[in-house]
């Protein structure tokens, strides 16, 4: 976690990102390691984009690992940590973990956890917590609308 939090302060006023890799244990999301990535939005202050290169890289070496890419971070400058318009937009891969961080001034204040519905249509909020050192998410969900 406190990688995470590096990551989008150490970005802002731009959006910082990265990917979160782990493994699916009894339903839940255990994230064991994550990986900045250089921000690839042609705004970063105001979009994110993860680099691609990364991604196939870290899939490759979190198969060797036991482990998989199962979600992405990205910091939201001075504003709510949920999903955006552009956030839905831009997705396309259900299931995965979006962990979405407020940062306000520089400093990390709010850290939601969100995964896009089957069908594409909304993102819905998985709540989390810290485990043995370790992010989690966790259900319940709740469908929320972009903000």
């Amino acid at each position: 976690m406190r990688a995470v939090v590096d990551t989008v302060e150490a970005a802002y006023p731009g959006e910082g990102c990265g990917l979160l890799l782990g493994r699916i244990v009894d339903g839940a999301a255990v994230i064991e390691r994550t990986a900045a990535s250089v921000n690839l939005a042609p705004d970063p202050l105001r979009a994110f984009e993860i680099d691609p290169g990364l991604r196939l890289r870290l899939q490759r070496e979190a198969r060797a690992g036991g482990l998989a890419v199962i979600g992405l971070y990205h910091g939201h400058p001075d504003m709510a940590a949920s999903p955006s318009a552009a956030d839905l937009a831009g997705a396309w891969e259900a299931g995965l973990v979006w962990m979405i961080l407020r940062v306000e001034d520089g400093q990390m204040i709010e850290a939601r956890c969100w995964q896009l519905a089957a069908d594409g249509s909304c993102f819905v909020e998985r709540p989390w917590g810290v485990a043995r050192g370790r992010a989690v998410a966790y259900g319940p969900p709740r469908a929320v609308e972009p903000g």
